[in-house]
C-alpha cells in the first residue's frame, strides 16, 4: 500500500510539472478597422464646412480622395472652396473607384499619407440652402467607407419679407468742396414712423468714406447725419436699422469743386490778360485826352 502511495505522488508530481512548462499559446493580434469620420463642422446655410479625420485603423488606412454627395442642382451655385494643404479640389464628378458615388471630390495629391487629420474642408453657396441629410465616401487603401452627414439641399432658404422700411432723402444732391450736406433717415413699420430705434448711417464708398453716425430715430422715426464734402467725387450713403438689418437704404452724394476756391493757372492766367487788356485801355484814353 505504501509503495503504490509513494507511487502515485510521483506521478502526481510529474504531471503538475508537465502542466508547468508546457508552452503557452499566445492569442492571435486583431486587426483594428479602418474608420474615417466626416461631420458637419459649422454652417450659416451659405458656407458648408466640414472636419474629416481618422477615428481608427493603421495600416493602409491613410485617405486617397473623399466626396461630399452634394446634390447636382448646387454645382452651379459654388462660388469658392477651400481645402488643407496637399489636397486639391477635384469638383462635381462620378466616383469609378466607389461603386460610382457623384458629388464633390477631393483628392491627396501630397507625398506619402496625410495622416489622421482633422482635415477641414468648405464650399461656399450663392446664397442661404435648407439644411438635409446627404452620404459622404471617404476612400481609403482598404477600401471605401460611406457616411451620412448633414448638407444643403436644392431647396433655398427664403428670407422673411421685412416688416420695416427705411427712406434716406435726399437719394441725390450735388454740392461744391468744403459745403455741408445733411442726409436724413426715415424709419416706417407699415405706414407708422418708429420713434426711439438705433438708425446707423455711413458713407461707404466715396471721397469721404468711414464717416458714420448713429442714434435713435426722433418721434418722426427719423435721423439725420450731417458731414462736410472734403474731396471731389461721388459719396455712396447707407443707412441701417441696427436690431432689424433687413431695413437698409442707400443714396448718393456728388462733391464738386466750387466757384469760391482759388483759381488753377488757367484761371490766373485768365485773370492776367484781363488785367492787361484794361490797363492798355486806360492809357489808350488818356493818350488821346492828352493830345
Amino acid at each position: 500500500m505504501k509503495k503504490y502511495g509513494l507511487i502515485g505522488m510521483v506521478m502526481m508530481l510529474m504531471a503538475l510539472l508537465a502542466l508547468s512548462v508546457s508552452p503557452a499559446f499566445a492569442t492571435p493580434p486583431t486587426t483594428e478597422p479602418c474608420v474615417w469620420d466626416v461631420q458637419l463642422k459649422s454652417t450659416d446655410g451659405t458656407t458648408w464646412t466640414y472636419e474629416v479625420v481618422r477615428t481608427s485603423g493603421q495600416q493602409g488606412c491613410g485617405i486617397s480622395h473623399w466626396d461630399l454627395g452634394l446634390a447636382i442642382c448646387l454645382e452651379a451655385d459654388i462660388i469658392s472652396h477651400t481645402e488643407p494643404a496637399g489636397f486639391n479640389y477635384m469638383g462635381f464628378g462620378t466616383d469609378g473607384s466607389c461603386g460610382g458615388f457623384e458629388g464633390l471630390k477631393w483628392e491627396w495629391a501630397g507625398v506619402g499619407e496625410p495622416g489622421d487629420g482633422p482635415f477641414e474642408f468648405s464650399i461656399t453657396l450663392d446664397k442661404a440652402y435648407k439644411q438635409t441629410t446627404i452620404d459622404a465616401v471617404v476612400k481609403t487603401g482598404v477600401g471605401c467607407q460611406t457616411i451620412q452627414v448633414e448638407g444643403p439641399s436644392c431647396d433655398p432658404v427664403v428670407e422673411p419679407e421685412c416688416e420695416y422700411t427705411l427712406t434716406l432723402s435726399p437719394q441725390t444732391a450735388v454740392n461744391d468742396v468744403g459745403d455741408t450736406h445733411a442726409v436724413t433717415a426715415t424709419l416706417r413699420k407699415g405706414p407708422d414712423p418708429v420713434e426711439g430705434a438705433t438708425i446707423l448711417i455711413e458713407i461707404i464708398d466715396g471721397p469721404n468714406k468711414g464717416v458714420s453716425g448713429q442714434g435713435p430715430t426722433d418721434v418722426n422715426g427719423q435721423l439725420t447725419l450731417s458731414y462736410k464734402g472734403e474731396e471731389k467725387g461721388i459719396d455712396t450713403i447707407k443707412a441701417t436699422y441696427l436690431d432689424h438689418p433687413c431695413a437698409t437704404a442707400e443714396a448718393s452724394k456728388t462733391w464738386e469743386t466750387g466757384g469760391g476756391s482759388i483759381p488753377g493757372i488757367a484761371g490766373w492766367s485768365i485773370i492776367a490778360m484781363t488785367g492787361m487788356l484794361g490797363l492798355a485801355g486806360i492809357w489808350m484814353l488818356r493818350k488821346r485826352v492828352l493830345t
